[in-house]
This record gives C-alpha cells, sequence and structure tokens, in this order.
C-alpha cells in the first residue's frame, strides 16, 4: 500500500512538472489579441499624466444645451490602448446625460498614440478606465437649485 502511494505521488509530480513547463498551453508566452489590465509596464501617455488631464481639460468642450440645463457630473469611459500605443474600443461605462457621455466619447477618441504597455517584453493590449468630470463654476440658477432639493441632492 506504501508503494502504491509512493508510485502515485512521483507520476503526480513528474506529470505537474512537465505541465509547468509548458509555456504555450497556458498562454503565458503569446498574448495574441487578448485584452490586459495590467502589465509589466503599463501604457504612458507622453508627457505623463499630467498632460493627459491637460489634453482632456483643453480639448473638451462643455455642451451649450448642457451648459444652459446646468448638466453636471461624472462621466466614465472605458477604452483600450492598442499594441502601437493608439486608442480604441471607447465605450462609455457610466453615463451622466447623453449630452456629456457623447461629450467625453469624443474627447478620449481623439487622444494621440501612448507609448504602449508591455508584458515580458512585448507590446500588449490594455484596457482603462477613467472618469471625465462635468462641473460648472458659479451658484446654479434658482430653478436649479430648488429642483435639486425636491430630488434631495
Amino acid at each position: 500500500m506504501r508503494t502504491l502511494l509512493v508510485l502515485l505521488a512521483l507520476v503526480a509530480w513528474s506529470t505537474a512538472g512537465a505541465q509547468a513547463g509548458d509555456t504555450t498551453a497556458t498562454g503565458v508566452v503569446a498574448y495574441g489579441d487578448t485584452c490586459v489590465t495590467t502589465c509589466e509596464v503599463m501604457p504612458e501617455y507622453p508627457g505623463g499624466i499630467e498632460q493627459l488631464y491637460a489634453f482632456l481639460s483643453a480639448n473638451a468642450r462643455y455642451p451649450k444645451e448642457a451648459r444652459k440645463q446646468w448638466i453636471e457630473g461624472k462621466v466614465y469611459v472605458s477604452f483600450v490602448i492598442e499594441k502601437d500605443g493608439s486608442v480604441s474600443s471607447v465605450k462609455l461605462v457610466r453615463g451622466v446625460h447623453p449630452l456629456l457621455d457623447n461629450e467625453a466619447i469624443r474627447v478620449v477618441s481623439t487622444l494621440e498614440r501612448w507609448t504602449p504597455g508591455t508584458q515580458l517584453g512585448k507590446p500588449v493590449r490594455v484596457q482603462f478606465s477613467m472618469p471625465i468630470i462635468f462641473t460648472m463654476k458659479g451658484t446654479p440658477p434658482k430653478r436649479v437649485r430648488e429642483r435639486r432639493a425636491q430630488l434631495g441632492w
């Protein structure tokens, strides 16, 4: 009985070792078109995160109708940095109002090429999600304040 247990343990150990050495079967070496959310070297916007925020604030245009209605909020957008650094697959994750949602998607779609992310020395597709905040300066008009009070804001 003891010999049988030792034999089974040796077979299991040798099988596990053979599978661990096979990196192509597990997909560790080649990522192909797989999209990851984290990698060894994350993509970087030219000039860093400060330049990204500067670009967004300089190029986002607050829609006139949204300004007129005093619509504010945080729009969450998801996008993919491709292997060549381009931005693709821009999608709305959580919106506020169609006017602001469309503007957030538009401005993220116009981002210039990033330095692509790498995993094991090879470029990979990396997915990001980020909020874009739309706020207006000043005090909202009385009609907006009253409506917000009715809604419990």
